[in-house]
């Protein structure tokens, strides 16, 4: 959206996104846009500042557990047709769980 649309109409969709269902990778998108932005711009502090931000966001989304077996709670960082915790198919559902979700085995 960012190549065709601009920096600003694609910040304005994410503040949207991010009031209707937030998520950590729609506020690291939010910031990559913003960040876009204060380079253009030309604001070194406000550019120093959504680079920390983004640093931040990076390094706690990399370690979520993006997806749930809906049978046995099982979490993983990629998507599995079969769950390798209880076997079942089809288990996982396609949306990624990004926060709190229900203590299990994960990997």
């Amino acid at each position: 959206m960012m190549q065709i649309r601009g920096a600003q109409a694609t910040e304005a969709m994410l503040v949207e996104v991010m009031q209707h269902s937030p998520s950590l990778s729609a506020l690291s998108k939010l910031a990559q846009t913003r960040l876009v932005l204060a380079e253009s711009n030309g604001s070194p502090e406000r550019v120093s500042d959504l680079q920390a931000t983004l640093g931040l966001l990076k390094q706690r989304t990399t370690s979520l557990a993006r997806y749930t077996c809906g049978n046995c709670g099982f979490r993983a960082r990629r998507f599995y047709w079969q769950c390798p915790g209880c076997n079942h198919w089809e288990a996982y559902s396609p949306r990624r769980s990004e926060g709190a979700v229900p203590s299990g085995p994960s990997m």
